[in-house]
């Protein structure tokens, strides 16, 4: 499932458990490529949102899309990110358009690959690719790459966004972070939507980011905190227990209100306030995040389109490459499969990016080295 399937209306949100049997699929013996599969399976059916199927050719599918690691997903996992009811049934009438699909389902069997442009292997020697830009430069000028839900390495196919650590994206040269914790109790837990990443605050981010930035004192962060619910009794608010946690607050930005200079920037996580609770300026950001759709198409346009819009000097351009959804026809994909497809249609077109901030799942070292490039003109001869 994930990278590549569709639902049926069937699915129950309030069961919790595995539906997905751990058994292995029982195929036809008869030599077939991977190719084939592909293509029996959009023609003959499509796999349900969480592992079940209705045909030989939807579970040949679910076995080599995901191998084992489909077992653990479960429908609490599909109503993290809302998305059950938008999924319809697979109709007769729709096998003309499961064929003219079968490259989204090529993209569930690419979903756990690694790339150029998609997962590969984590860089360390990004740690301080600012220090060569001048201070003058202005930040909303540069171009810096990012990741979705930045700490959403776990929690099964449709909650998963990224395969490295913060440390290691943070040494292959992100720049620009989405933090989201769970306010419990006096405890700030890292989420995606209700699945527990078992990450917090105070272990697996603040002191990674002051700890690289103390070592890589060139460097500018930018992160934007989203809380993603609350339990339990607090003693202060969502705001007041981020700070509370931090350790080395000189070396954290709550203030910015102007994007200027990167001498202004340098050193420090700057916190941006799009779709924040944390109590900041208000700053001018042009935010494009059309997560909700699983057409890479539409997708690769809206991330375009938002390029070329014109903005004053000092807006703020971020663009989510980041989406999960049906596609329309008959395909559900998960962040994985979206991203294989996405990532590679703006690395080619990386070229006609405009100054901003873009904001991946499972970035690849080459299609981040494609963003940091164009800052190369900055750079004096």
């Amino acid at each position: 499932m994930g990278c590549g399937a569709s639902a049926k209306k069937n699915v129950k949100t309030d069961d919790v458990t595995s539906v997905v049997s751990t058994e292995p699929t029982k195929v036809a013996e008869e030599e077939t490529t991977v190719k084939d599969q592909v293509e029996t399976a959009a023609i003959t059916g499509a796999l349900d949102i969480v592992g079940a199927v209705g045909t030989i050719g939807g579970a040949a599918l679910s076995t080599i899309g995901h191998g084992t690691a489909t077992a653990l997903l479960t429908v609490a996992d599909c109503a993290t990110l809302g998305m059950i009811d938008s999924v319809g049934d697979t109709r007769d009438e729709q096998f003309e358009e499961m064929r003219d699909g079968r490259d989204d389902v090529a993209a569930g069997f690419q979903c756990h690959t690694h790339t150029e442009f998609y997962r590969g292997e984590p860089c360390c020697d990004k740690s301080n690719w600012m220090a060569r830009i001048p201070d003058s430069t202005n930040v909303t000028s540069m171009f810096i790459p990012g990741t979705h839900d930045t700490m959403a390495d776990s929690g099964g196919d449709l909650a998963e966004c990224q395969s490295w650590s913060l440390k290691q994206q943070l040494e292959s040269g992100i720049r620009v972070l989405d933090l989201r914790f769970k306010h419990d109790a006096d405890f700030m837990k890292c989420f995606h939507g209700i699945i527990d990443l078992h990450k917090d605050d105070i272990h697996d981010t603040i002191p990674v980011l002051e700890s690289f930035l103390t070592e890589n004192p060139t460097e500018a962060i930018f992160a934007r905190i989203k809380r993603e619910g609350q339990c339990n009794d607090h003693s202060c608010d969502f705001h007041d227990q981020l700070i509370k946690d931090i350790t080395k607050p000189e070396l954290w930005n709550l203030r910015a209100q102007i994007f200027g200079p990167l001498l202004e920037f340098r050193g420090k996580v700057t916190l941006l306030s799009f779709g924040s609770p944390i109590k900041l300026p208000r700053q001018a950001i042009a935010v494009q995040d059309k997560y909700n759709t699983g057409d890479e198409d539409e997708k690769f346009n809206a991330i375009m389109n938002h390029a070329a819009e014109q903005r004053p000097i000092d807006t703020l351009q971020i663009s989510f490459c980041s989406a999960v959804g049906a596609d329309g026809w008959t395909c559900f994909k998960a962040p994985g499969a979206m991203a294989y497809q996405v990532n590679k249609k703006v690395l080619d077109a990386s070229d006609k990016l405009t100054p901003g901030m873009y904001l991946f799942d499972f970035p690849g070292n080459t299609l981040i080295d494609a963003v940091m490039q164009h800052n190369s003109k900055f750079i004096p001869e």
